[in-house]
């Protein structure tokens, strides 16, 4: 019992032992309660309550929870649904919105300003809306409204910021020209309209997460925007030409391509300037560069020129070095996307392929001596998801059906913690934020729950019954709820722990 009950205490392991050895039988006990305790809230089963259900026109495609008012968004190609906890009793639909006129491209909702704002995007036209204190969806502004020749419009909206910058391709004078317009909220909690830029090709590049810089391209100059309530001023001027840009996760750095696959990566300093910090020189044997990503920490980059895969990191304080090099894609596999984990010591590299179900995963890791390696491949119409604690990786494989749990560690391998059987196509999977839950959707329209339990055990916690497939699961405000999208609808339904009670 002493063995059993230590995997899981917070507690000294002496405090067992303290308890026998003076025979106090009740202080024993005390202790075993505690543990108890700790198991049952550590590793809740839930009862499930449907409490609100939007359904759209066609599939739903994007679900998103606000993280201060309880406000839930359900989005699919043809309207914008919004549902809230009116009262703290009741989920009331606040806003059903149609995208209007339907042009090519893909269609876009997204809460901002912390919950209490709404951007939609049909690919011409983007719409910016506002919540007032009644729960009511007020439209603000709208950007490129009046331009019927806007098309595949582009917005960049951070989520705690009210500023919205658009790019479009529009025809001027029978000429493609790319237009910027920048939409916010200024100090007197108007919203306000600004063309961005001088020329007709004018670019934005990308936001900083917290609103407050954005990089953009103006004919051959790369600009650094403070976002203001005034509207963007340009803090930073670079005669960089450089066709692609971006900034870290953390907003200190930026990297951008020059020349034919070269890359710089730039650093804040002290005085707001940005000075270069590292330059990754053009090769021959590289083709042109494709995509850049940041390590969320900011230390770690990694070069796409679609055939192969660079790693390059930080190798000492402020010294870079490329540090690996993937090629081996059994001849030229293009790849179409590389993601990093949490904590930046894992990622994974996505090859494309036409068909969705072919797509191959490899997923690679730093090891004990700092370099990094290929730690498993995943065999094709598979899913890979990294956990936000920074300890597990999920693995579905649809040649099997399962679900394999690993552990991020810096071994060669990922070591296997549990395996998770399914009975159809798994869909998608979600952790919770800290980690110690995990919502699964599949083809045979069940919603799975699993939880850890000690001993490097996980066990279903909860399941939901649907008629059709689940193609999107979601945990949202703080776990309390969770939302499941089957075809054209989005169900929200409440998670009720079922806590073990006990008495001493």
């Amino acid at each position: 019992m002493i063995d059993y009950l230590e995997r899981f205490s917070t507690t000294k392991p002496e405090g067992y032992f303290r308890a026998m050895q003076h025979r106090k039988p009740k202080a024993f006990v005390e202790i075993i309660y505690f543990n108890l305790r700790e198991i049952s809230g550590q590793n809740l089963s839930f009862d499930t309550e449907l409490k609100a259900a939007m359904v759209h026109e066609n599939r739903v495609h994007t679900v998103q929870s606000s993280a201060d008012i309880p406000v839930i968004l359900s989005s699919s190609d043809a309207e914008v649904k919004i549902v809230e906890l009116i009262r703290g009793t009741q989920w009331v639909e606040t806003l059903s919105i149609p995208y209007g006129r339907i042009h090519w491209g893909k269609y876009r909702a997204q809460l901002f300003a912390n919950g209490t704002c709404l951007v939609i995007n049909n690919s011409a036209v983007v719409k910016i809306f506002e919540r007032s204190r009644d729960g009511k969806w007020d439209h603000k502004t709208s950007l490129f409204d009046d331009d019927d020749t806007a098309r595949e419009a582009t917005e960049f909206v951070s989520p705690n910021s009210c500023h919205v910058l658009v790019n479009a391709n529009c025809i001027v004078d029978e000429l493609k020209v790319s237009l910027t317009k920048y939409g916010g909220k200024n100090s007197d909690g108007k919203w306000i309209e600004l063309p961005l830029g001088v020329t007709d090709r004018v670019f934005v590049l990308d936001v900083t997460r917290d609103g407050r810089c954005a990089l953009v391209r103006d004919t051959d100059d790369l600009l650094i925007c403070d976002l203001t309530d005034d509207g963007p001023e340009v803090s930073t001027q670079s005669y960089i030409n450089s066709r692609k840009a971006k900034f870290s996760p953390d907003g200190t750095r930026v990297w951008s391509i020059y020349g034919r696959n070269g890359a710089k990566v730039y650093i804040r300093g002290n005085q707001g300037n940005w000075l270069e910090e590292y330059i990754i020189e053009d090769e021959k044997d590289r083709y042109w560069l494709w995509d850049i990503k940041f390590s969320p920490d900011g230390t770690t980059i990694a070069l796409n020129d679609s055939y192969r895969v660079e790693i390059h990191g930080q190798q000492g304080e402020g010294v870079w070095g490329r540090q690996a090099v993937f090629d081996d894609f059994s001849g030229r596999r293009i790849i179409s996307e590389i993601l990093f984990s949490p904590c930046g010591t894992h990622g994974v590299i996505t090859l494309f392929s036409n068909r969705v179900e072919k797509r191959v995963q490899r997923i690679i890791g730093k090891i004990s001596d700092g370099s990094w390696v290929e730690k498993a491949s995943v065999a094709a119409n598979g899913l890979v998801v990294f956990s936000p604690d920074q300890i597990h990786v999920a693995v579905y494989s649809a040649s099997d059906q399962r679900i394999t749990l690993c552990e991020l560690t810096d071994e060669e391998a990922l070591p296997e913690v549990t395996i998770i059987e399914q009975s159809q196509t798994v869909n998608s999977i979600e952790f919770s934020t800290e980690g110690s839950y995990l919502v699964t959707g599949s083809d045979d329209g069940m919603v799975r729950i699993w939880g850890q339990t000690g001993n490097r055990r996980w066990t279903e916690r909860a399941t939901i019954a649907h008629d059709e497939p689940v193609h999107l699961v979601q945990f949202v405000m703080e776990m309390t709820h969770v939302l499941a999208c089957c075809n054209n609808r989005t169900n929200l339904y409440e998670l009720k722990p079922n806590v073990l009670s006990f008495s001493v």
